[in-house]
């Protein structure tokens, strides 16, 4: 009878761990909201971002803010690779990424820019030295006159200890080029800061459906 009783405790006990698991992903799942993508002003060419790309709330006053876009015929987004010095990240490096990047999407967003290919709409200069303070990765966009649409993009990857993490910070550069904001999920690739490949305890470096779901429908192939 004791040890009866002992089997059923055990099951209980578990139910109620189980239980518990699923509430608090539930909670999770219905309290968390996907930023999905940048909003900035137009102030001159540039774009002025109501949220920084970086994290931190801008102080310009957005009296006009609009979803940063590209426009479909700049599709697939060309993407010119400049070294600022030997480091961590080579040209191949970057073409891992774009791979990695388009695969999680299902089709080609970006490409690398070849000689003798049109001119690119993407630059990124990988191994560019670090410096306090800064971020290990930065994004910027012009935007067209007229109706806002991005017209091109720049990326600095900072140098960084491993190709693992520079892997990371590639793919969450390349998600703010094609307009995404920041995440608050640390296992989303777009999440706010940068976070140590060997510290986390989920993988990094994915999007998440919603992101993923979002680009697919403004850039995705026409059905």
């Amino acid at each position: 009878m004791q040890k009866r009783w002992a089997v059923w405790a055990t099951v209980g006990a578990a139910a109620a761990i189980a239980v518990t698991a699923a509430a608090l992903i539930g909670y999770a799942v219905a309290t968390h909201s996907e930023a999905g993508l940048l909003s900035a002003c137009q102030v001159g060419g540039r774009a002025v971002y109501t949220t920084d790309v970086e994290g931190s709330a801008s102080s310009h006053p957005c009296a006009d803010p609009h979803e940063v876009r590209w426009p479909r015929d700049a599709l697939p987004l060309s993407v010119h690779v400049a070294l600022a010095s030997e480091g961590t990240v080579g040209r191949g490096d970057v073409e891992r990424a774009v791979d990695d990047f388009n695969a999680q999407l299902g089709f080609d967003l970006f490409v690398v820019h070849s000689d003798g290919d049109s001119a690119p709409n993407v630059f990124l200069t990988a191994n560019v030295a670090s410096e306090d303070g800064s971020s290990p990765g930065e994004c910027s966009h012009a935007l067209r006159r007229g109706d806002g649409l991005v017209e091109s993009a720049g990326v600095t990857v900072r140098n960084v200890g491993d190709v693992v993490t520079a892997h990371r910070i590639i793919l969450h550069e390349l998600g703010h080029v094609a307009g995404l904001a920041h995440d608050d999920f640390e296992s989303s690739l777009m999440f706010w800061r940068t976070v140590d490949v060997l510290e986390s305890p989920t993988p990094i470096g994915r999007l998440t459906d919603a992101d993923r779901e979002t680009l697919r429908e403004i850039y995705g192939p026409r059905r």
